[in-house]
């Protein structure tokens, strides 16, 4: 919908049901609150529309929060962001791990100081070289694929190097202000037959230094396989 008078101006969750089989927002929304009832939310949606060349799309949708009952609590009308809120852009070129077990190469782009939340970081890229014909088990399709810790994961990681796992470090956030690893379910969903993936996410790390980090790509079963630093 294009206004918040009422449920029938809101509409139902906006996504192309055309070449989506499913509504891709039924997941989305905010993990926790404070005790004084705030809560923050970043992530992307593959809504089945091109947004990329057709941003204009999103121009006066409505945007609706939901309490954890699912009722429509509060609701905004979608506008177009000024210059003073456009994110930094930084990219990373991943080139394959040193002993991994295939040749993974790619590149991402990685959108750092996204207001209104500066501790929020985006990412959307791609990367070639990976198992054919993966179907993750986030889609709910029946696939037990990608099932297991890091499975198709793709992260920035807390290390400024790409040579071994010490200089790549673990997951980069700070786990005094998001105590549960925020990177665990970020992954690519679905390759093609030649082994092509496509990732892209929002992630609130709690932190906010993402230049120099390391951003890896993982395997269907968690390995580390290729890697480049954000830059």
């Amino acid at each position: 919908g294009y206004d918040c008078n009422g449920t029938e101006s809101q509409g139902g969750h906006w996504y192309n049901d055309t070449t989506l089989d499913s509504d891709p927002w039924t997941l989305v929304g905010y993990p926790a609150t404070d005790e004084d009832g705030y809560a923050q939310y970043a992530t992307c949606v593959h809504t089945g529309f091109d947004l990329v060349t057709t941003p204009d799309l999103l121009d006066g949708r409505a945007f609706v929060v939901h309490a954890n009952d699912g009722s429509r609590v509060s609701c905004g009308t979608i506008e177009s962001a000024g210059e003073d809120l456009e994110p930094t852009i930084l990219e990373a070129a991943t080139l394959p791990i040193p002993g991994a077990s295939a040749t993974v190469e790619g590149f991402v782009n990685v959108m750092e100081e996204v207001q209104p939340m500066i501790d929020a970081v985006c990412y959307q890229g791609y990367a070639t070289g990976l198992e054919p014909n993966v179907e993750s088990f986030l889609l709910e399709t029946g696939s037990s694929q990608c099932n297991v810790t890091n499975g198709c994961g793709s992260h920035i990681h807390a290390g400024t190097g790409c040579a071994t796992t010490e200089e790549q470090l673990g997951h980069f956030y700070d786990p005094e202000v998001v105590p549960v690893d925020p990177w665990l379910l970020e992954s690519y969903h679905t390759t093609d037959d030649a082994g092509t993936g496509a990732f892209v996410g929002c992630v609130i790390t709690g932190d906010e230094d993402y230049f120099g980090r390391a951003f890896i790509v993982h395997g269907t079963d968690g390995s580390r396989l290729s890697c480049g630093t954000i830059g």
